[in-house]
C-alpha cells in the first residue's frame, strides 16, 4: 500500500488520514470545500468570543474522540448546567431547579475548531486539496481513479469515503456499482444535523447568570427552541447559543436574527438587546437540501449499519464518517471512531496482502 485517497477533510477523515501518515502510507485529502472541518464549525465574535455553529458537546461516554484530543494536547471543560433551566410551554413560562449531579458535558478549550486546526497541522496542509468535489470513483486493476468536476484525476491503491453517505450517493458516480444493497442504504442513511438551524448571540458580560441564573432554555413557541450558555473556558468571553426552529430557514436573515433578540429581551429583559454580534447556520444548507427524501428519515436512520464496515472493490475502498460508526454515529466520537476504523481495517488488510505475497 503506497497511496490512500481520503474524500472529505471533516473530523473523520483527517483522523483517518493522521492514522495512515503515522503508519508510514502517504494520503492526499481532497475536500469539496474551501475549508476543512465538515460539520464542526466555530466562528469568532467582535470580542473574540469561540462561537459554535456545528458539532458543540461531548460527555466522558466519548471516549474516542478524547483520546483524539489528548494524543493532540487538547482540552477540555466542563459546560455549565447550574442555576435554572427556563421552560416556556402554551404561553408559560416556569424555572425549574438544574439537578446539582446532572451529567457532566464537555466542550473543547478554545472551540471545537481548534480540533480541526489541530489535525489538519498534524496531516500537513500540503496534503490537503481543498474546493476539489469528486463526481467520479472508477475501480481499476492497477487501483482507483478519483475524477473531480473539473476533470481532473487522482490516483490511489485504496480509497477512504469519509463523508455523509447520503451526500456520497447524490455527487458521485461509482464505477462499477457499489452493490444495491449498500446503495439502498446509502440512499436511507440520515445526515446528522441536516435540518438544523443553530445561532449564537455574542455580549460583553453574562446578565442571564445574575440574580436567578439561567443555564438553560427550552421554548415550545421559538425561533430559539433551545439556548444555552456559552460562555467559553476562561471566561471573558461569553454568548448565548443554541437551535432555531426548522420553520426559521423561511425568513431573512436579518428577520431572523430581530426576532431571536426580541425573543431573548421578553426572557431577560433590555440587557439582551445589547448584543455584539450574532450569527447562524442552516445546515440544510450545507447537505445536500432539505429534500423530501431527507426529511422522512428517523433520526440517526441506518447510521452504523454493518454494510459500512466492510470494503468493496476488493479491499480498495473503505467508509469513515460519522454516520457510518459504529457507536455514536452522526456525533464527534463517532467521527473519530470510523476514522480509526477505516484506517486500521485498510492497514490490516494491505498487512494481510503482503504476507499472501510472499513465498511460501
Amino acid at each position: 500500500m503506497k497511496k490512500v485517497a481520503i474524500i472529505g477533510a471533516g473530523l473523520s477523515g483527517l483522523t483517518a488520514a493522521w492514522q495512515l501518515q503515522q503508519a508510514g502510507i502517504a494520503v492526499v485529502v481532497v475536500e469539496a470545500k474551501a475549508t476543512a472541518g465538515g460539520r464542526i464549525k466555530t466562528v469568532t465574535g467582535k470580542r473574540g468570543t469561540p462561537m459554535e455553529m456545528g458539532a458543540t458537546w461531548f460527555g466522558p461516554q466519548h471516549v474516542y474522540l478524547q483520546q483524539c484530543m489528548q494524543a493532540l494536547q487538547l482540552q477540555r471543560f466542563q459546560q455549565w448546567q447550574g442555576g435554572y433551566a427556563l421552560v416556556e410551554a402554551q404561553g408559560v413560562q416556569e424555572l425549574y431547579t438544574m439537578p446539582p449531579h446532572s451529567e457532566p458535558y464537555f466542550r473543547i478549550a478554545g472551540g471545537t475548531g481548534t480540533l480541526i486546526k489541530a489535525l489538519v497541522a498534524a496531516v500537513g496542509e500540503q496534503h490537503i486539496h481543498y474546493q476539489t468535489p469528486i463526481r467520479q470513483i472508477t475501480h481499476q486493476p492497477q487501483g482507483i481513479t478519483l475524477t473531480t468536476r473539473q476533470g481532473t484525476t487522482y490516483t490511489a491503491d485504496a480509497v477512504i469515503l469519509a463523508l455523509p453517505p447520503q451526500l456520497a450517493a447524490h455527487q458521485i458516480q461509482f464505477t462499477p456499482p457499489l452493490p444495491s444493497l449498500l446503495w439502498q442504504v446509502m440512499l436511507q442513511t440520515q445526515t446528522w444535523m441536516n435540518g438544523s438551524i443553530k445561532f449564537a448571540v455574542e455580549y460583553a458580560t453574562p446578565f442571564w447568570k445574575n440574580e436567578q441564573p439561567i443555564s438553560s432554555i427550552f421554548s415550545d413557541k421559538g425561533p430559539a427552541v433551545e439556548v444555552y450558555d456559552h460562555t467559553d473556558v476562561t471566561g471573558q468571553y461569553v454568548a448565548l447559543k443554541g437551535f432555531l426552529s426548522p420553520a426559521a430557514q423561511q425568513l431573512t436573515d436579518m428577520q431572523r436574527k430581530d426576532a431571536v433578540i426580541q425573543q431573548l429581551v421578553q426572557y431577560f429583559g433590555a440587557p439582551a438587546a445589547n448584543y455584539l454580534s450574532y450569527t447562524d447556520a442552516i445546515w440544510w444548507d450545507e447537505y445536500i437540501g432539505c429534500n423530501a427524501e431527507q426529511l422522512r428519515l428517523s433520526p440517526h436512520q441506518n447510521n452504523g449499519h454493518p454494510l459500512y464496515a466492510q470494503s468493496y472493490y476488493q479491499q480498495q475502498l473503505w467508509w469513515a464518517g460519522a454516520e457510518t460508526a459504529g457507536h455514536y454515529g452522526g456525533y464527534m466520537d463517532g467521527a473519530v471512531e470510523a476514522g480509526y476504523r477505516a484506517a486500521n481495517a485498510l492497514l490490516a488488510g494491505s498487512l494481510h496482502a503482503k504476507m499472501a505475497d510472499k513465498p511460501v
